[in-house]
């Protein structure tokens, strides 16, 4: 009788597990497709910008002579340079508020700990800190309950959220912050949006 309800308890803790997991998948999935949404939206609206840019600038060159074209050709690529650092100053700043935005929503608690998770496997059972802000300190404890070998620091430099984690065992410093992640898209950027001088 004993061995049944064991049975059926274990079923019962597989179902919820397996139901966890179709979860947190499908909240990395709409996460993803959110960014990528995000990202093409913002890409299309810069090309948009930039060709216009270009066509206007087309324009004045095609107005200048001799010398003056020269001259005019570097102030226009100066203009393109400052034009496409405003496009990417406005898509990254619009990009970064989305970010926070979604640091206030319930699947940033996932993100969290699923970033723990790979970190604690990365050091392999060896004591790991990991730091978020202030703000986060919610999450310690779902942080902690990851790994036993995992302590929760503060730090205040943090400034879009995640969260970054030092092994000091191991030596290793790991870091998924979002403004990191949001950083390494920059050249990503550039080379598909079509802004090159």
């Amino acid at each position: 009788m004993a061995a049944v309800e064991d049975m059926k308890c274990e079923a019962f803790f597989k179902a919820i597990n397996e139901a966890s997991e179709e979860r947190k998948a499908a909240i990395l999935a709409e996460v993803e497709s959110y960014k990528a949404k995000q990202l093409k939206k913002a890409e299309a609206e810069a090309e948009k910008k930039y060709n216009e840019y270009i066509a206007e600038a087309t324009g004045r060159i095609a107005l200048s002579d001799g010398v003056e074209t020269e001259k005019h050709s570097a102030e226009i690529k100066k203009e393109i340079a400052s034009v496409r650092k405003e496009i990417e100053n406005r898509v990254f700043s619009a990009v970064k508020e989305k970010l926070k935005a979604f640091c206030e929503t319930p699947e940033y608690r996932e993100l969290l700990v699923n970033s723990a998770e790979k970190m604690a496997k990365l050091c392999g059972g060896a004591g790991l800190t990991i730091f978020i802000r202030e703000k986060d300190l919610k999450y310690a404890d779902a942080l902690k309950s990851v790994s036993p070998g995992i302590t929760v620091s503060t730090d205040n430099s943090i400034e879009i959220g995640g969260i970054y984690g030092i092994c000091a065992e191991k030596r290793i410093k790991l870091n998924d912050l979002l403004e990191t992640r949001l950083s390494s898209q920059k050249s990503w950027f550039y080379e598909n949006s079509g802004l090159t001088l």
